[in-house]
């Protein structure tokens, strides 16, 4: 760890670079989060927060389990037209059976795929 900072420090282009490549979705992340707070009044409300959370959730699960997936060493692109299709399976089915009965048929169209 110590070679790698000190070479890292021997050139201040190579420096600016790595943090930049360490920290620049986080500092992007925060400028755009401070811009919409800025100029629009509903940006920083708990109804838009709570509600920008729960359309990320299932994008973030998602995420969580493809990072896994990579670090397993493996590389995977179906999940999500997995997600896609058991999402309109459990609709589908939800529509003529009932809520239950759609909950059990998304799951295990996605854990039959899967």
């Amino acid at each position: 760890m110590a070679a790698v900072l000190k070479r890292r420090l021997r050139s201040p282009g190579a420096l600016q670079l790595s943090v930049l490549r360490d920290y620049g979705i986080a500092g992007s992340f925060l400028a755009l989060f401070i811009t919409l707070s800025v100029w629009s009044d509903v940006f920083l409300t708990k109804t838009n927060l709570v509600n920008l959370l729960d359309q990320a959730a299932a994008v973030g699960i998602i995420a969580c389990a493809g990072t896994l997936v990579i670090i397993a060493g493996g590389f995977d692109l179906s999940v999500g037209a997995i997600f896609a299709v058991s999402g309109i399976v459990a609709v589908q089915a939800a529509n003529e059976a009932g809520t239950a009965a759609g909950v059990f048929a998304g799951v295990g169209v996605g854990l039959g795929l899967g």
